[in-house]
């Protein structure tokens, strides 16, 4: 047999087999299931915390609304050199959200009058929340230390 007789049965027995094969079949075909649609994308306010020292120098960082961050120190300090930035990973970017819609954080408006001799003074800047305070004052304000802890996980510096 030449290879042009080879060629002909070949096609004259291919849609044979592919029928035959396709009765085979018993079970449905199945449907690939399609993944759910992503959430809307988590926003914040643009968010920026200041920490000031005795001497009255400061340093702060600044959170977009889609989690982006920027660490400005000190001048002079260490990392002055260095542009220090990242992105909240999502579950720090739920945490800073759930924080910052605390009714216990928009409670907050004032710095304390006793002095702190030896602790720093903050200030958050969140959309229409503004809030100062003291290392003093955060003893019994849960919602500060975990908002200061976050800050410091997501940048050591500060």
């Amino acid at each position: 047999m030449d290879g042009r007789a080879r060629l002909g049965l070949w096609r004259a027995a291919a849609p044979v087999a592919v029928l035959a094969l396709a009765g085979c079949s018993t079970a449905p075909a199945i449907q690939p299931r399609l993944a759910p649609p992503p959430s809307p994308p988590l926003s914040t306010p643009d968010t920026t915390v200041t920490r000031t020292d005795r001497s009255g120098t400061a340093q702060s960082i600044h959170l977009s609304p889609d989690g982006e961050w920027l660490f400005i120190p000190y001048p002079g300090s260490p990392w002055a050199r260095v542009t220090n930035y990242g992105r909240l990973d999502p579950q720090r970017h739920q945490r800073l959200a759930a924080l910052l819609r605390s009714p216990l954080l928009s409670g907050r408006a004032t710095w304390t009058s006793a002095p702190c001799p030896a602790g720093y003074r903050y200030r958050l800047d969140a959309g229409p929340v503004s809030v100062s305070w003291t290392d003093c004052d955060t003893e019994d304000q849960p919602t500060l230390l975990a908002l200061l802890a976050l800050l410091t996980e997501t940048e050591p510096a500060f």
